[in-house]
């Protein structure tokens, strides 16, 4: 868990998704999330959510998300960049 944490702790997943081919990722990551989630108002988990860019975009369909991470850094970025009450930000523990 360490390992994962210093690893978040350093490389800017906040914005991977946002250029080059992933952005090929995040696209079919939305459509297979628009198969699988209830139509809203539904309460989402986003298990691993880093930064927020999947919760941000629930929270803009009328989502209640809740966006859990390992890494605190991300966490602490997806809190300050939520304009949205309905994004709620947790940093997950292992059990």
């Amino acid at each position: 868990m360490d390992t994962v944490r210093s690893y978040y702790a350093r490389f800017p997943e906040e914005r991977r998704l946002s250029s080059g081919s992933a952005q090929i990722e995040a696209a079919r990551t939305k459509a297979l999330i628009r198969r699988c989630v209830p139509e809203p108002p539904a309460e989402v988990v986003d298990a691993g959510g880093g930064a927020g860019a999947c919760s941000f975009w629930l929270a803009n369909q009328n989502y209640d998300v809740h966006l859990m991470d390992v890494s605190p850094r991300l966490i602490e970025l997806a809190t300050e960049r939520s304009t949205n009450a309905k994004a709620l930000s947790h940093v997950g523990r292992r059990g």
